[in-house]
């Protein structure tokens, strides 16, 4: 298993990583929502970065920001409509491996990250709750609202939690993967193409 990797660095180094969007991992903290108990439940507000994710439009199958899945990463960074990406490194002391890294948003809050493997970004991972998809389900909302928004959505156990994720299936292999905590709140999901969608541990 390689090493956890999220934090978001200039340094122009790439190194294998871990899943960003596993709670067990070390450097990422849920973002913190208030409790909701049904689909009726309003959402939560959009924070004003929404304004900015405007611009990126939406997270659908396809990609988000400009970013299509199946670009290389040097195409990813080229064509990303947000503030320019940064690789993503864990100290310097790591060894290099340019088989799979990831490049993050650069706020120290990591909104989100692309997963790039084999020169190919496989998935986004999507932190924020301003960040939603086509379906305008997003980071927040409970198991219940985003059942009622994807009602063919499909359970699968978490490798390290005892809280299944929610899983909607889009075409040739694609999907959305919701991850939640205790209180079924979702704290983070990712959005991509095979095989990448599939790791649950990042780049493994």
């Amino acid at each position: 298993m390689k090493t956890f990797l999220i934090l978001a660095s200039a340094t122009l180094c790439l190194v294998a990583c871990n899943d960003p969007g596993e709670p067990a991992g070390p450097a990422l903290t849920p973002v913190p929502q208030t409790s909701a108990s049904s689909a009726e439940t309003p959402l939560p507000e959009a924070s004003d970065e929404a304004i900015v994710d405007e611009v990126c439009g939406a997270v659908t199958f396809e990609g988000f920001c400009g970013v299509s899945f199946g670009m290389t990463g040097s195409e990813a960074r080229d064509a990303f409509e947000g503030e320019a990406l940064e690789l993503g490194i864990i100290n310097e002391a790591d060894p290099i491996d340019t088989a799979c890294y990831f490049l993050n948003e650069p706020s120290k809050d990591r909104r989100y990250s692309f997963m790039v493997e084999d020169d190919t970004v496989q998935s986004v991972y999507v932190r924020d709750p301003a960040v939603l998809t086509s379906d305008r389900a997003h980071v927040g909302m409970t198991r219940d609202q985003l059942v009622a928004v994807y009602p063919d959505a499909r359970m699968a156990p978490n490798k390290y939690t005892e809280f299944e994720n929610l899983i909607v299936d889009g075409e040739d292999g694609a999907k959305i993967v919701f991850e939640f905590l205790s209180d079924d709140t979702a704290y983070i999901f990712r959005t991509g193409i095979k095989p990448g969608i599939d790791y649950v541990e990042g780049c493994s």
